[in-house]
């Protein structure tokens, strides 16, 4: 295997280069084997497969492409003895979390993060394999649809420092209860490195009392209570104001941009992994922490506070947004809503108290791409349509300077697209 770790591995052949390596995968709709003449085609310099296809070119076939790309990722970290790694898991913020840290450590250490949201069985080792170049310190993400797949994460890069965000109803459908997705999450401890430290949201009583049952050492972070507190937060100027309790200190400090609650949860539990690694906290460089593209960005335009936040959603972040929208600006409140998808038996529950939430704002629009959204009942609805420039020309003639709109649904639904149809009416 060592002479393939030199090569970029691909599972799109559309995205082929000369000399990669292509692995197919079955997926639930595409089967990758059905493309491994075009990615030889494309100049693959191999394919991993998990069943024999025709083809005179080099040939992997492996009992099991999901195990094969872990030992790979497994060869490619080499010894973990000098290296700290930090796995990060929650129903909300992960890839928040990894931007901020990778910003914090990137100032005296070097750190490999995961891109983008390659977090799962298939991301995660893949990242490794392509990206990793030896960094002293690890920040991983690590995804879960089903019990068991952040043990199998964890067997790739057991983490030294294992943080917990949230538990929230993202992927109910798929689990069945908010304690079996707790149960999932917690692997993360159970599989960590033996003298690992966790990391833990301390505001949710009964994940704090499970973690605390798996005996670690532990540092929470929270409102409520914890190690690190956030004891307030306000806006002022386009910016945002802290005053955080950090292990007895109170720490006051600004951050460039409108962070929302759950944005600023993501830095305490940063902050809290800094201790970990006995770090100290670097305040003058706060106001500098950028975060990534699509989740909860405030925008100004016009008068206009434009939210984009179209990266994903669920129950417990459409709670953050809204709440958020009611602390900014001075005009009205509205929202260009899609599904939030992965709720299986769900979806009607999670739909009608959507709608509830979204009665604190002034007008609601629904994007209908996808049907579960057609559940939600709200008396705030102005509009329901599948047509992006149709939804984007009427909420275009309705608002004024000062009001705020937040587009958000599941990536699924691509709500972006309403987001660019109203931004080409602002002449953006």
């Amino acid at each position: 295997m060592k002479k393939l770790l030199s090569r970029r591995f691909v599972l799109d052949s559309r995205s082929i280069r000369p000399g990669d390596v292509f692995v197919a995968i079955k997926g639930k709709k595409v089967d990758g084997h059905e493309f491994v003449q075009e990615a030889f085609e494309r100049g693959a310099y191999a394919a991993v497969v998990e069943k024999p296809v025709k083809h005179s070119g080099n040939i992997y076939l492996v009992e099991n492409v999901v195990d094969f790309l872990a030992d790979l990722a497994r060869e490619k970290l080499g010894s973990l003895e000098s290296k700290r790694i930090i796995g990060i898991t929650g129903s909300n913020g992960k890839t928040t979390t990894k931007e901020i840290l990778y910003q914090l450590l990137s100032f005296t250490d070097s750190v490999f993060k995961t891109p983008g949201n390659m977090n799962t069985e298939y991301g995660l080792p893949l990242s490794l394999i392509n990206e990793y170049k030896n960094e002293n310190i690890l920040v991983l993400e690590m995804a879960m649809n089903k019990k068991g797949d952040i043990k199998h994460l964890c067997s790739i890069a057991p983490p030294d420092i294992a943080v917990i965000l949230n538990v929230g109803t993202s992927h109910i459908g798929l689990l069945g209860s908010r304690k079996d997705i707790m149960e999932a999450k917690l692997e993360i401890i159970s599989y960590s490195r033996e003298n690992s430290v966790v990391v833990c949201f301390h505001d949710d009583d009964e994940l704090r009392e499970r973690v605390r049952e798996i005996n670690k050492k532990t540092l929470f972070f929270g409102r409520r209570g914890g190690d690190v507190v956030l004891e307030d937060w306000w806006y002022a100027n386009g910016d945002t104001a802290c005053i955080i309790e950090h292990f007895g200190e109170k720490i006051a400090f600004k951050l460039s941009g409108i962070w929302n609650e759950g944005q600023i949860l993501s830095l305490l539990a940063s902050v809290s992994v800094l201790k970990a690694l006995g770090k100290e906290l670097p305040v003058r460089i706060l106001p500098e922490l950028k975060l990534p593209e699509n989740r909860f960005h405030v925008m100004r335009s016009k008068g206009l506070y434009i939210i984009n936040d179209t990266y994903n959603a669920s129950l417990e972040s459409f709670d953050v947004a809204v709440k958020t929208m009611l602390r900014i600006g001075e005009g009205k409140k509205y929202a260009v809503v899609g599904s939030i998808k992965e709720q299986g038996m769900f979806s009607k529950e999670t739909h009608e108290r959507l709608g509830k939430k979204l009665e604190a704002l002034d007008g609601v629009y629904l994007y209908t791409a996808d049907d579960e959204i057609n559940q939600m009942k709200c008396s705030k609805i102005l509009m329901r349509s599948d047509n992006p420039k149709v939804i984007a020309e009427n909420l275009f003639s309705r608002v004024a300077a000062g009001d705020v709109i937040l587009f958000k649904a599941s990536r699924f639904v691509e709500i972006e697209k309403v987001l660019k149809e109203f931004m080409g009416l602002l002449g953006k």
